[in-house]
């Protein structure tokens, strides 16, 4: 079994109806374990826009790859 990350966002409050950050994590939980994937980390950054290069959730997730923490 393999390890993987999820990463969801939501930029703006009209956003949260259908794509809310349980909405994307329910989604991404199951395609993992369709692809017998273990979870060991759920980044949730919470109205960051895609353009803002400074994402909290984002650079934690890129600096723990990058470290070989996951």
């Amino acid at each position: 079994m393999s390890n993987c990350v999820i990463y969801v966002r939501v930029s703006t409050k009209d956003q949260v109806g259908g794509y809310s950050p349980e909405a994307q994590i329910d989604a991404c939980k199951k395609l993992a374990k369709q692809h017998n994937l273990k979870i060991v980390h759920i980044y949730n950054e919470k109205g960051e826009a895609a353009t803002v290069r400074d994402r909290p959730e984002f650079n934690s997730m890129i600096t723990a790859c990058e470290e070989g923490h996951i």
